[in-house]
């Protein structure tokens, strides 16, 4: 017969299990007489750091509905109710994937629980609805869902996010899970409070990506899992509620009574190498066994040793000057003995040398004894009452007029000036015609590199000459851009020089570019300001400023130049009308001629006035 394991626990368990029995005890008692009740705000648990007895300790204080405030920064994406949130973004994304969908069901978003899941998932108890066979567990909920008010309320909330997937952001589409559809309260209602601060960091960085990034979900998750963003809840923000953290994280704080229940696991090895500055650099040195180790090492390692030990002592006296009460100290270790150099070794060799120190019973159902050392508690005389004064009522005049005669006016809207505008990928532009490219075929024809990086190539070259051949005089600009191209280093053949050379005298010589390569003019010049309430952060190929007019280009390689100027590609439009507009908040009475230059050709484009405005409305 096999044996049970029932029972079979770890010292750490069992120490979790015990001490929190204990302080469920304790709270709602007097430490001592006299002194007022302990509540669970007064409650701190500081461990050295996270660990797996710190998830026992918290698992047992939750079994005994004892609140708990984890303050212990961990990462966003390992929180409970962000990885549900997550979860159900990924059923929205693929709702044919069933165990997703069953894992958001079972949440506390779905709202349903296992019988009802199998309920669901089942016919008549007994044949299966899913499999190869069967139907997608999101079809059998869309046939099934009135059948019971659970289903119904899971599927309405499913139907109506899915909907709106390839529509809303982010960040929108969870504010409507959390508010609309009830989201929020489900999670606060099933994990406590601590889980409000994880949601709202996660509505944080929906935004920060959006202002980064092309609202995607899909690449919104990709990037969340692949971010280090990590979610820490404020000390001071948690008044009832037993509060979990590391010792470093409680500089400033104190409780009335504090546990320090892991003091006996070793801190983690400080690395396989070992420093030494020399000549102003920090050099690592490898040891790969110990006794390949040399009287440097040897030295270094000792004071290596040295300073952890300090940084040890420091974190210790921290942890033992944050009770005014009361001040437990324990730990459990899977060693027969623990280390002398460990904190309870060191506090235990302290209660030893105090006089006052005494020895009772353990309790808690264990053998043993434990050591106290215990103060009758003074009380300060009461302060002196001092009378309170009360400010006066004061009347409202008569022309503020009486609360039935008030009109309540809905707040002006104000612009979102919170995410910088980059020009160059302006909102919205994802819905506008597409740039078109040179062909890859043309661009193949004849070379060994990848066409990607021959594009890339060739419009740095083409924008460096732009911006410095109009420093040198006309006559020079076509023996420098030739003498340029033709330098060994960047393996262009006679032809290859000879067609961009073409191209970039093609675009300084235009008639209609000619104030853009004039005396005075600048190149890569940066703008920004304020544009329809958004912040503007941009950089225009050349810049002009003269008398009573202003023009700017911006230039375009690899791309084919369209037919009309109306069929322009709305992305580039509205980066150039992004411009004007700051533009000429600087200079109101200014003409702004804005113009596309596309080095293919090479061929000019001047947007007009009229396209500006409609298309600046339209964003």
């Amino acid at each position: 017969t096999k044996k049970a394991n029932t029972g079979q626990r770890s010292a750490p368990q069992r120490l979790a299990e015990a001490l929190a029995g204990w302080i469920d005890q304790q709270i709602g008692r007097s430490p001592q007489p006299g002194q007022a009740p302990l509540k669970a705000g007064d409650v701190l648990i500081l461990v050295p750091r996270r660990s797996s007895f710190l998830r026992s300790l918290i698992r047992a204080l939750k079994s005994r509905n004892v609140p708990v405030a984890t303050l212990v920064r961990v990462g966003l994406t390992q929180q409970v109710a962000v990885r549900d949130l997550m979860t159900l973004c990924a059923a929205l994304l693929l709702p044919q994937d069933d165990l997703t969908l069953a894992a958001v069901l079972t949440s506390p978003l779905g709202g349903l629980s296992d019988d009802s899941l199998m309920a669901l998932a089942t016919k008549d108890g007994r044949a299966h609805a899913l499999g190869p066979k069967g139907q997608p567990l999101w079809t059998v909920l869309r046939e099934r869902h009135r059948e019971r008010a659970e289903w119904q309320a899971a599927w309405t909330m499913l139907s109506a996010l899915y909907a709106r997937v390839d529509y809303a952001t982010p960040y929108r589409l969870l504010a409507e899970a959390l508010g609309p559809h009830g989201g929020r309260t489900r999670l606060l209602r099933r994990l406590g409070p601590e889980a409000a601060e994880p949601v709202d960091e996660l509505l944080t960085a929906a935004l920060r990506y959006e202002g980064l990034h092309p609202p995607s979900l899909q690449g919104f998750l990709h990037w969340l899992e692949a971010s280090e963003i990590t979610s820490k809840r404020e000390a001071e923000s948690e008044t009832g509620a037993v509060r979990v953290m590391t010792v470093h994280g409680s500089k400033g704080l104190q409780a009335r009574l504090v546990v320090m229940p892991d003091t006996l696991s070793r801190a983690p090895a400080s690395g396989d190498f070992l420093w030494e500055e020399a000549a102003g650099l920090d050099l690592p040195i490898w040891v790969p066994k110990k006794d390949a180790g040399t009287d440097v090492t040897t030295a270094l390692s000792a004071r290596d040793a040295e300073k952890a030990r300090a940084e040890n002592n420091r974190l210790l006296y921290v942890a033992l000057t944050r009770a005014s009460d009361w001040l437990v100290i324990c730990g459990a270790s899977t060693k027969r003995q623990p280390e002398d150099t460990s904190w309870y070794r060191q506090c235990q060799a302290g209660f030893e040398t105090l006089i006052n120190a005494r020895s009772e019973p353990l309790g808690l159902g264990w053998d043993g004894d434990r050591l106290v050392l215990e103060e009758e508690r003074s009380v300060a005389p009461a302060p002196d009452a001092t009378p309170q004064i009360v400010a006066p009522m004061l009347e409202l005049p008569a022309w503020l007029g009486r609360a039935p005669d008030w009109r309540a006016d809905v707040a002006p809207m104000e612009d979102a000036m919170t995410r910088p505008l980059a020009p160059s990928r302006p909102d919205g532009a994802e819905f506008g015609e597409v740039p078109a490219a040179r062909s890859p075929l043309e661009l193949l024809a004849g070379r060994p590199k990848p066409v990607r990086e021959q594009a890339m190539r060739r419009g740095t070259m083409i924008h460096r000459l732009l911006q410095l051949l109009p420093e040198t005089p006309s006559e020079d600009r076509l023996a420098l851009a030739t003498r340029w191209l033709s330098r060994p280093a960047l393996g262009l053949t006679e032809s290859e020089v000879g067609r961009l050379t073409d191209q970039v005298m093609g675009v300084l010589h235009h008639p209609d570019l000619a104030p853009l390569f004039q005396a005075g003019s600048r190149a890569e010049q940066p703008i920004s300001g304020i544009s329809e309430g958004r912040v503007v952060l941009g950089q225009v190929d050349r810049l002009w400023i003269g008398d009573g007019e202003i023009w700017i280009c911006d230039y375009k390689t690899n791309r084919t130049p369209p037919i009309r100027v109306e069929r322009t590609p709305v992305a580039y439009v509205r980066q150039m009308a992004a411009y004007r507009a700051v533009l000429q908040q600087l200079h109101p009475d200014f003409a702004i001629h804005c113009s596309l230059v596309w080095t293919e050709g090479p061929s000019v484009m001047v947007l007009p006035d009229g396209l500006l405005d409609r298309v600046l409305e339209e964003s």
